[in-house]
This record gives structure tokens, C-alpha cells and sequence, in this order.
């Protein structure tokens, strides 16, 4: 669930349904907008583009994710991003038109939502795949979470299976190109017990980073 502050609206993905979009009145209960429907499987993670201010985005066990506006109950775009589910889609909250993705098939990919095509070697019939900007290999296991770094563009943190979060500098990469491979891992954060569900960049300072993880706990790393 997330809340757009700026225009009173508020986004919900309901497990194995539906998204649905409403907006806070005064002084009375949510009234729904629209419910975007689309026939999940199972929408697993909601996000606003916090640029633009009128878009979301919606990773599914489909191994796709989609982008909706209010003013329409079906998709604007929908991209194949991985081979496997998608756990997490973040527009950047530098570029309007970027966005990261993470998947169960290990790696953490961003896409240029203004050239979407589809990847060379691929088959676009039977299995189509969007070419990525820039993909990172980010983990022998499945990647659960990614966050952009609030002042710092192209600086991205991951976090999954195999216990560690890694803060990757993706400053190499080139938008509107397709197919790049890369990304260097400035750092490992270790740690934790069990797999690291969650993690985010402090909105304040851009040296901070918070994880939290299945072991019941929540770290918060400094001066990264």
C-alpha cells in the first residue's frame, strides 16, 4: 500500500488481486478511483513515480511489470523484465522515465521507459523480454528488494537471499542503449541471519541505509 501526499490518493495491491487506486476526502472514507484490471496472478509490490506524480508501477509473479495512471482502469505499458517474478519495480526519483526492477532470477535490472524494446536473442513470440538498460548480476540467489539512493542518480542498494545487501554504482551506464551488463559493487553489507527482505535509503542523508530482514531484525548502516 502507498500514499501519494501530493494529490490525496492512495495505491493498494491486495495480494492475489487487482490494484486498486482511491482518494482521500474530507472529512469521509476513501472513495476507489479506478481498480486496474489486468488478471494477476499475484501482484506482489505498488510504487509511485514521485516525478512525475501521476503514474504507478506494478511487479507480478508473471515475471512482468506494469505502469497505470488514474484516469485509466487497464495499463499503459506492461514490460517482460525477467524469466522469473519480479519482486520489486521503483521509478527513480531522479529521472521520470527510468525504473528498477529486481527478480527472483538474481539479477537487478533498469529500464528506459522512453525506447522500450525487445531484447536481441529472444524470442519475441512465444517469449518476449524487454531489453534492459543496464542489468546487474547481483546475486546467485533471488534478489527481494532494490531502492534507489535519494541524491545520488545512478547509485542503486539490493538485498535477497543470500543474506547481504550490496550498494552498486551504476554510473556507467548509458540510457536509450540496450543490453548493458555491469554495475560496480561499492560495498557488502553483512550481517544478517536469514534472507534480507527489505531495503531503503534514508530520505535525509545519502549515506544511510536500512535493511530488514527475515531474522526479526533491522540494521541501519552509515557512512557508506
Amino acid at each position: 500500500m502507498r500514499l501519494n501526499l501530493c494529490i490525496s490518493r492512495l495505491l493498494t495491491c491486495p495480494g492475489p488481486s487487482d490494484p486498486c487506486m482511491a482518494r482521500a476526502h474530507p472529512r469521509s472514507l476513501l472513495g476507489r478511483l479506478v481498480q486496474h484490471q489486468e488478471g494477476y496472478l499475484h501482484l506482489i509490490f505498488v510504487g509511485w513515480d514521485c516525478k512525475a506524480r501521476t503514474s504507478s508501477m506494478g511487479p507480478s509473479e508473471l515475471a512482468d511489470h506494469q505502469q497505470w495512471t488514474p484516469e485509466r482502469n487497464r495499463s499503459i505499458l506492461s514490460l517482460q523484465a525477467h524469466q522469473s517474478c519480479v519482486y520489486q519495480a521503483l521509478f527513480s526519483p531522479h529521472q521520470p522515465d527510468i525504473v528498477g526492477t529486481c527478480s527472483t532470477d538474481g539479477t537487478a535490472k533498469v529500464f528506459d521507459l522512453r525506447s522500450p524494446s525487445y531484447a536481441s536473442g529472444t524470442n519475441t513470440f512465444t517469449n518476449p523480454l524487454n531489453a534492459a538498460v543496464l542489468t546487474i548480476p547481483a546475486s546467485g540467489t533471488e534478489v527481494l528488494s532494490l531502492d534507489w539512493n535519494k541524491y545520488r542518480p545512478w547509485v542503486i542498494a539490493t538485498g535477497g537471499v543470500d543474506k547481504i545487501a550490496r550498494v552498486w554504482d551504476c554510473r556507467m551506464i548509458k540510457p536509450q542503449e540496450v543490453n548493458q551488463v555491469g554495475g560496480v559493487c561499492e560495498t557488502q553489507l553483512l550481517g544478517h541471519e536469514y534472507a534480507v527482505r527489505k531495503v531503503q535509503w534514508s530520505p535525509h542523508r545519502p549515506d544511510v541505509l536500512a535493511t530488514a530482514s527475515y531474522d526479526m531484525t533491522c540494521r541501519v548502516y552509515v557512512r557508506l
